[in-house]
């Protein structure tokens, strides 16, 4: 889901889905394709359970620590 914004910034919503078993402390999201000198600012959340894509917003949402 994307849409280009009034200030003309492009906003996504993009939904991906990792099975993890076992501990771990990371999971990679390579944006190398996109060219990392283009992307201003990059959030991650974890999805809310009773929303669908295009329908997330920032309320409810819980940040993930991005490097």
């Amino acid at each position: 889901m994307a849409d280009i914004m009034p200030d003309v910034d492009l906003y996504v919503e993009e939904l991906y889905t990792y099975t993890v078993h076992g501990d771990y402390d990371w999971i990679p999201r390579h944006m190398d394709a996109y060219g990392g000198e283009n992307i201003e600012l990059f959030e991650a959340y974890t999805p809310p359970s009773d929303r669908v894509l295009s329908d997330f917003g920032y309320v409810g949402l819980n940040r993930l620590n991005v490097d």
